[in-house]
């Protein structure tokens, strides 16, 4: 019930932090690069290894790698090293962060 004479005022919505954006832009790529996998000819007979790296191109794609061969390798270069030893193989993304 509200207090005569008292406005109530929703609380300002929290500005979302660059990591949010970043993250959130990351998702939506990532799923528009998925969607479009069933329009691929014959994907249904591609290898476990051609999914793989299907995947993994999407998901450098989606953390800014660049396009095309060059930027999958250094994408796979980044992956091996947060796949590595210490505190880039937790699993907390430390060797994938920009």
């Amino acid at each position: 019930m509200q207090t005569p004479g008292v406005e109530v005022v929703a609380p300002a919505a929290r500005r979302k932090t660059k990591r949010e954006g970043r993250m959130e832009a990351a998702v939506v790529s990532l799923q528009r690069y998925m969607n479009t996998y069933p329009n691929q000819p014959g994907y249904a007979n591609y290898s476990d290894t051609t999914f793989i790296d299907d995947v993994l191109y999407g998901l450098g794609l989606a953390l800014g790698a660049s396009v095309g061969a060059k930027g999958y390798n250094e994408f796979k270069a980044t992956l091996r090293k947060h796949l590595g030893t210490g505190n880039e193989a937790t699993g907390r993304g430390e060797g994938v962060q920009k």
